[in-house]
């Protein structure tokens, strides 16, 4: 049995030995690691090279990688076993011998996940319930590969500290509910010292004290607490806590008296809470709060405090502050897929930004308004919002938000087709990312950069910068970024005529993607293995991805990927002789895309399968119309492109996908 310790220090163990060369080898201990934790997929042995050896060339970083992992084999008892390879890609597998405790903690507290966020009732707390909590934290025995700082694992690290803190403060509130308040103090005690700064573990550890009739510790716990409270963090108690210190009779310092007339439970304001000081203090702990909220994703706690913040506001009458407060709003709206309403607030954020003369967050609203307008699929409207928001940085030199505005203009451009501007737009981001780099958003820029270059057929850049962002998005454990790169790089290994190895490399990952992706994850690689399929000429399996895509893309409830998913159920069913089908299914297709009233990059695509289609059930002047409106699209978007050699290279690319007529560009 080989069990792999990853939750603190890191331990390797074989028949109840430790493999202690493990320790002596650093770098060997950080491969096995990230192997290990990126089992779900093959992993290139370029892009684990370039993770690990990121500032030496290609060759000598593939030749380090070989002699790390020779010796990493010869740690490893039976290590055929463990580890699946070939010339290009690495795997580390998980057979049933392997005990792996970050997997056997995650399935544990899953499992206690899964029980009601509320208090639970006394006769619903079991012995056997509190045992299975102890078993769980017990496999928690510190930070996730302490000792080792790569920043891929960094946000491991953060994930699993949560997990763990979160579970142990569950432990302690079921303690509390069935009167285990003994069994439940050394954990309260612990969480305090992990989370000093959250409020509630401070109020579970003084409610344990005082009920095993320790008064003198739960008041000095309580004065610690609003020690660091005031002096520390320069906050005043809040309403909950000075609650708490009523009912056990702890006396407070003197700023809390402001805050004790929220404690006593008044219904009606008072003179006092209708200070504008007052107000203003309180709105600043409610932004505070919010900050906090987003951080820990806490949507319902983060809502309730942005009611709260926006009652006051509303009493203080103060523009600013309600323009910061709608924003707020806008923004945890954004986050629970709330898009409709976010526009909303967004909007109205803005028109007080008209009466008032308010710039400070004008570009934040329309940041938002993009956001929400792309997700709505209105492409003509985000374009307009995130420009609007980079003119507005720019204007008022605010550097930090450039790279990723530039982004959000560049992914609108190359989705309406405007390939030289999206290309310009990432050129300045890049450039911006150097002074100060933001992994998230450089993994964006590079993919993205790598995709326009792809659109325009020029195929070594889309090969510098591609797989650049997907090893970046591996580094820093960013799944969602890394399944979409994964596409991308699959379509650039079939764009060089490497067709069974991108198909390999897309199926790898949406197998990876499928557990835990999200809607639209997963209907952009199950769109590239249907094309992949299509492509070798295999109709059935087209049609089951294409299906695939359709049930994904009506659940992600987007009409763009609605229309794209009919679109190759349309080719699937051409391959197969269909036609019938096949026409109902590009009709449904080209009637929605018409009614949005813009023309997106698929446009071309989409009426050259219209016009074939209509060719197989012998509508033949429906036929000429759509090839013609093909020909009209296809003319603007080369219009587009103002350099000759990308004129050429973009030809060919339509060549190659639509089988058009050999033509040179047009005169410039």
């Amino acid at each position: 049995m080989l069990q792999i310790q990853f939750l603190g220090t890191p331990v390797i163990s074989s028949a109840d030995s430790t493999i202690v060369e493990f320790t002596q080898a650093p770098v060997v201990l950080r491969l096995f690691a990230f192997l290990v934790m990126h089992r779900q997929q093959p992993q290139q042995r370029s892009l684990v090279a370039g993770t690990f050896w990121p500032d030496v060339a290609e060759e000598r970083a593939r030749r380090n990688l070989n002699n790390v992992f020779w010796r990493l084999r010869t740690l490893l008892p039976n290590a055929d076993h463990f580890f699946v390879c070939d010339k290009q890609t690495i795997q580390f597998t998980l057979p049933a011998n392997v005990w792996l405790y970050v997997v056997a903690f995650d399935q544990a507290t899953q499992t206690r996940a899964r029980l009601s966020a509320n208090r639970p009732q006394t006769g619903q707390v079991t012995p056997a319930c509190l045992a299975e909590f102890e078993q769980a934290l017990a496999l928690y025995r510190g930070d996730f590969l302490t000792g080792i700082d790569d920043e891929w694992c960094l946000m491991h690290r953060t994930q699993w500290r949560e997990r763990y803190i979160n579970t142990l403060e569950k432990f302690v509130e079921y303690c509390q509910t069935c009167g285990e308040l003994a069994r439940a103090l050394p954990e309260a005690q612990q969480l305090v010292a992990l989370e000093p700064d959250r409020e509630s573990v401070h109020q579970h550890l003084i409610e344990l004290y005082m009920g095993l009739e320790q008064p003198v510790a739960a008041r000095t716990q309580f004065e610690q607490y609003e020690q660091r409270w005031r002096t520390e963090l320069c906050l005043p108690l809040s309403a909950a806590m000075l609650q708490l210190a009523s009912r056990f009779g702890f006396r407070t310092g003197p700023a809390a008296a402001i805050h004790r007339v929220m404690a006593l439970g008044t219904t009606q304001p008072t003179s006092l809470q209708a200070h504008p000081e007052y107000l203003r203090r309180q709105l600043e702990i409610c932004c505070k709060n919010d900050e906090l909220y987003d951080l820990m994703a806490d949507r319902q706690s983060q809502g309730e405090n942005l009611l709260v913040a926006q009652a006051l506001v509303d009493q203080l009458n103060a523009p600013t502050a309600q323009i910061d407060i709608l924003a707020r709003r806008a923004w945890l709206a954004t986050r629970q897929g709330a898009y409709t309403e976010s526009l909303a607030l967004a909007q109205i954020g803005l028109q007080l930004c008209d009466t008032t003369k308010e710039n400070a967050s004008r570009a934040w609203l329309h940041r938002l308004l993009g956001i929400a307008t792309e997700e709505m699929g209105n492409f003509k409207a985000s374009l307009h919002h995130y420009t609007k928001a980079l003119a507005f940085d720019e204007a008022h030199h605010v550097a930090a938000f450039m790279p990723a505005n530039l982004n959000n203009v560049a992914a609108a451009q190359l989705t309406l087709a405007h390939y030289c501007p999206a290309i310009q737009s990432l050129e300045r981001a890049h450039a911006l990312l150097v002074a100060n780099a933001i992994p998230r958003v450089e993994v964006m820029v590079l993919g993205n950069w790598g995709y326009g270059w792809l659109k325009l057929g020029q195929l070594e850049q889309a090969g510098d910068y591609l797989p650049r962002a997907l090893t970046l998005a591996q580094r820093i454990g960013d799944r969602g970024a890394e399944w979409w790169l994964a596409a991308l790089v699959a379509k650039l290994y079939h764009a060089h005529g490497e067709t069974a190895r991108a198909l390999l490399f897309a199926l790898q990952h949406y197998a990876s993607a499928r557990p835990i992706g999200d809607a639209w994850v997963l209907t952009y690689l199950a769109e590239t293995i249907a094309l992949l399929y299509a492509d070798g000429q295999d109709g059935e399996a087209s049609l089951v991805w294409a299906q695939r895509m359709q049930e994904q893309a009506a659940h992600g409830q987007q009409w763009r990927y609605q229309v794209r998913s009919l679109l190759r159920l349309a080719q699937a069913q051409q391959l197969l002789g269909r036609y019938a089908e096949a026409f109902c299914a590009i009709e449904q297709a080209v009637k929605q895309y018409c009614s949005k009233k813009q023309q997106l990059e698929e446009e071309p695509e989409l009426f050259f399968t219209y016009a074939q289609s209509a060719r197989g059930v012998g509508k033949q002047a429906l036929a000429a119309q759509a090839q013609q409106q093909m020909q009209i699209v296809w003319q603007s978007q080369l219009a587009g492109i103002t350099v000759p050699a990308l004129c050429e290279s973009f030809l060919h690319v339509q060549r190659f996908a639509f089988d058009l007529p050999k033509v040179g560009s047009p005169n410039r």
